[in-house]
């Protein structure tokens, strides 16, 4: 049997199933973008001054779920306490503002 291709805490599945798609933002992180150093990624060899960075955003959802995601900067910044919309695709969840 084959293994499944992302670890649970990367399923979003459940957010089909709870029919929530909108919820507040709870807290907004900085974190540093994970590189893959044995990927061939020309910017694993680069040594930058500032970090690329991302959101890592907790959003609790109006269907009772808290959902971890990170945001990318060049989006638009969100607040804590911002009312969001979580749509699903097929590259993950998408955040925007309501």
């Amino acid at each position: 049997m084959a293994q499944p291709y992302a670890p649970q805490e990367f399923d979003f599945s459940e957010l089909a199933g709870i029919g929530a798609d909108a919820g507040i933002v709870e807290s907004v992180l900085e974190v540093p973008v994970m590189r893959d150093l044995h990927a061939f990624d020309p910017e694993v060899l680069e040594l930058k001054m500032v970090p690329d960075t991302v959101q890592e955003l907790v959003i609790r959802l109006d269907g009772g779920y808290a959902i971890t995601v990170t945001h990318s900067e060049d989006m638009q910044r969100l607040q804590p306490g911002q009312r969001v919309r979580v749509t699903l695709t097929t590259t993950g969840p998408l955040i925007a503002p309501q």
